[in-house]
């Protein structure tokens, strides 16, 4: 079977996940309350003294990439072309069988 026809296609659904695969440039970020910044430093166990440090460290240097869909697609890619390619062999078994 020719696997090059193969596709998939996978996104995040949360609007700063493409930051966070790709990391960012410096930029200047909020950390008010209800930000996500702020609620992520909060969780880690920032003082608001921190919080202004981190702001003003991805002013100064943006944030490092932090890959999580391209390691998962390329783990998870052979799987599913196996798991694929099995069931249609599954099906066209039941087929052949008349089952279907």
């Amino acid at each position: 079977m020719d696997r090059s026809n193969l596709g998939a296609e996978i996104w995040p659904d949360i609007s700063y996940a493409p930051y966070v695969e790709s990391g960012t440039r410096p930029h200047w970020t909020s950390i008010k309350e209800g930000t996500s910044l702020r609620k992520w430093a909060k969780h880690k166990g920032f003082d608001e003294a921190g919080m202004r440090n981190l702001q003003l460290s991805i002013a100064s240097k943006g944030t490092k990439a932090n890959p999580f869909v391209k390691p998962t697609f390329d783990t998870m890619k052979p799987r599913v072309e196996r798991d694929i390619i099995s069931g249609f062999s599954r099906f066209v078994e039941r087929v052949n069988q008349g089952n279907i």
